[in-house]
């Protein structure tokens, strides 16, 4: 049973945001396909707590409800079941995505290391965020030394407020 199981939305939305990495260090960034609406990135223990996660609750972050939620819980649960044996492939976070839009969608999934490496998409963007540098510009991966600084970054960045942790998207920046 993960710590999210058998709570409110409301008590769980910022659960997963506020993890540490290094102990958890599957992550996803979910948003609304508007410009106006936030990125919110989460930590996972692995793709199996992602994929179920994102199959039971990441859905009513972004209003999805009653008949419309138990039907996109249907229609979506066989795009999540390859990700514990296959991985957080890029094909599969497409055909959920396919799924997830107008909705929201999954902007990225992937490892810790994935996102300090800053290798491309992304990762790329985020890191090249935090050292305020042109997001065409290629970013120095992030250094174990300066770990705790990035991650204060992307808490102040990409934890989901309060009006998104009841359910509801608010303003901030993004789109999936």
């Amino acid at each position: 049973m993960y710590a999210w199981e058998g709570r409110p939305f409301a008590d769980i939305a910022r659960l997963c945001a506020r993890r540490d990495p290094r102990r958890y260090p599957v992550g996803m960034a979910t948003a609304a396909p508007r410009e106006d609406t936030p990125v919110v990135l989460q930590w996972f223990r692995d793709p199996s707590e992602l994929a179920a996660f994102l199959w039971r609750m990441e859905p009513q972050r972004w209003g999805l409800r009653g008949p419309t939620l138990a039907e996109f819980k249907m229609r979506s649960e066989a795009a999540l079941v390859p990700v514990p044996v296959l991985g957080l492939t890029e094909p599969l976070r497409r055909g959920y995505n396919a799924l997830s839009l107008p909705h929201f969608g999954v902007v990225w999934w992937g490892s810790w290391p994935e996102l300090t490496a800053a290798a491309d998409g992304w990762p790329r963007q985020v890191v090249a965020a935090y050292r305020q540098i042109g997001e065409n510009a290629m970013p120095t991966a992030v250094g174990a030394d300066e770990a705790d600084r990035f991650l204060a970054y992307l808490r102040a960045h990409y934890l989901p407020s309060e009006s998104s942790a009841s359910g509801s998207s608010s303003p901030s920046s993004g789109g999936a």
